[in-house]
């Protein structure tokens, strides 16, 4: 076991219970809570870790801060990793940080070739960390398709047939074992967030993920190869085995 001292930057397990399980991915002494003010003596640690998640895009006030807290711990010494990232439309004032980092993991092809094209940074894709924890089996009720928490709440989204057609999952209240065991025992799921689109993945159930406010979910499909599948018009093929040979590629990809 390592002897390091270790800070965790960006805790997310408040969030939702795939943040939860990615936070239960790591071994850490303490950990700084996203919205938590940083006002840490960085030299009684060893190594400061930035779990990215979807944190890391547009330069916005929680990515920024996080940025400084690593060259701050650089700073002081310590060996620095940026992991479990997105990256996207980032400013280039902390290609330095960049530089310096022992290691940088993003989860999508997408943040690894921005990196390299905008920052001069090389990265490693390894997927979200969500999907390395086990999920024992359990039996659940079977259900051809679910809609996943944020489907019906985008405004630019209608209902189909004007109205909400299939059972939900919601990862805002529903604990992630529960989440997968339920698509293990489903055909579809059609979310718009990215750890619900996880859980289907570490389900083995086929998804249809809308877009959201970065290319992550683009990104789960880009990883493999195939194009994304992230309209509602879609249903109907994938249900009928149109795209079996994408989401087949999908598994053998996600060995999770």
């Amino acid at each position: 076991m390592s002897s390091k001292k270790i800070l965790l930057l960006n805790d997310t397990s408040d969030y939702h219970s795939g943040c939860e399980k990615v936070i239960e991915s790591f071994t850490f002494d303490y950990s700084i809570k996203t919205d938590s003010r940083i006002d840490i003596d960085f030299k009684q640690f060893d190594l400061v870790i930035l779990n990215g998640e979807g944190t890391m895009h547009s330069s916005r006030t929680n990515s920024v801060r996080f940025l400084r807290a690593l060259r701050d711990a650089q700073n002081n010494g310590c060996e620095t990793h940026l992991v479990n990232s997105v990256w996207q439309n980032m400013t280039n004032d902390f290609d330095d940080v960049l530089q310096k980092c022992d290691i940088i993991e993003v989860r999508e092809i997408l943040s690894k070739n921005e990196l390299k094209d905008k920052h001069g940074i090389d990265s490693e894709i390894k997927w979200d960390r969500s999907l390395n924890i086990d999920v024992p089996y359990e039996k659940r009720k079977y259900e051809e398709v679910y809609q996943g928490s944020w489907f019906f709440e985008r405004s630019d989204v209608k209902p189909i047939n004007g109205n909400i057609r299939y059972p939900r999952i919601n990862i805002f209240k529903q604990k992630w074992n529960d989440i997968v065991n339920r698509l293990r025992n489903s055909k579809l799921l059609i979310t718009g967030r990215h750890h619900e689109a996880c859980a289907a993945i570490k389900a083995r159930c086929k998804f249809i993920v809308l877009s959201g406010n970065t290319h992550k979910n683009e990104g789960l499909f880009l990883n493999v190869g195939v194009q994304p599948k992230n309209k509602i018009s879609m249903i109907g093929d994938i249900l009928n085995g149109k795209y079996d040979d994408d989401y087949e590629k999908i598994n053998e990809y996600y060995k999770c």
